[in-house]
């Protein structure tokens, strides 16, 4: 099972191409699976000279992306379709296969979608002894966020860490962005990735150098970040369940 971390290389398309050929050919593999984040792992898996099975698990849309525009989604659209004429299966996030009414019957059929089991919220919070800022109303099923009182003293840095896309619909960072407005100074939010822009930038103007937007890095950059983190953020999608 290969993603984009398996291998050491620039994000192009041609050389993830010839190191998935190379790594199948001297493991002799009978299937190969990629997980499209990004998509273009998956691209480059349809177009490699293997013997082995080929199989994409998608996570995130790709030709229905929101934040793609009208002529991308055109160019997208053909190697999505170069994708599912190639594997044997495709695994769709269920959002996403549910999505893809676009596809023709003959593709359609070999998506499988598939359900990431809804994980609980625990019935009782545990809090520490010590100060308690004010908790933040996120909305979700009425109850509160408790932040207890940093262990660390406010003089040394805290540095929170965030990678990936920004959704306005699904994925949206003003909770987040909003939290830590309420949080002490020696906590720091760092932005690895993209999307959002209008939102980020209005929330940059009140952290001021408490808020870093790094871009998009390389993949060696990311990891290292996130190794280096006090903090890692995940912002799971805003979605209902069928």
């Amino acid at each position: 099972m290969i993603d984009h971390k398996y291998f050491e290389s620039s994000e192009i398309r041609n050389e993830y191409k010839k190191q998935i050929e190379s790594v199948c050919k001297d493991n002799h593999f009978d299937a190969a699976i990629v997980i499209t984040e990004p998509f273009y792992i998956a691209d480059a898996l349809s177009y490699a000279n293997i013997d082995a099975a080929k199989y994409t698990i998608m996570m995130d849309p790709y030709t229905n992306n929101p934040s793609a525009s009208a002529q991308n989604k055109k160019k997208r659209l053909s190697k999505e379709l170069h994708v599912f004429n190639t594997c044997q299966k495709v695994f769709t996030l269920y959002f996403v296969g549910n999505d893809m009414d676009y596809l023709p019957q003959n593709l359609a059929d070999k998506r499988v979608n598939f359900c990431i089991p809804k994980v609980e919220r625990l019935s009782e919070t545990t809090q520490k002894q010590g100060n308690i800022y004010p908790s933040i109303d996120t909305g979700i099923d009425n109850q509160d966020i408790l932040i207890p009182d940093a262990e660390l003293p406010q003089t040394d840095t805290i540095n929170f860490v965030y990678v990936g896309q920004l959704y306005e619909d699904i994925r949206n960072p003003e909770r987040m962005l909003e939290l830590f407005t309420r949080l002490p100074d020696n906590y720091i939010l760092h932005l690895y990735g993209g999307g959002c822009e209008n939102i980020v930038s209005r929330y940059k103007e009140t952290l001021g150098n408490r808020l870093i937007c790094h871009g998009w890095v390389s993949s060696a950059d990311s990891a290292r970040a996130q190794k280096e983190a006090n903090v890692l953020i995940n912002l799971n999608n805003s979605m209902c369940l069928p």
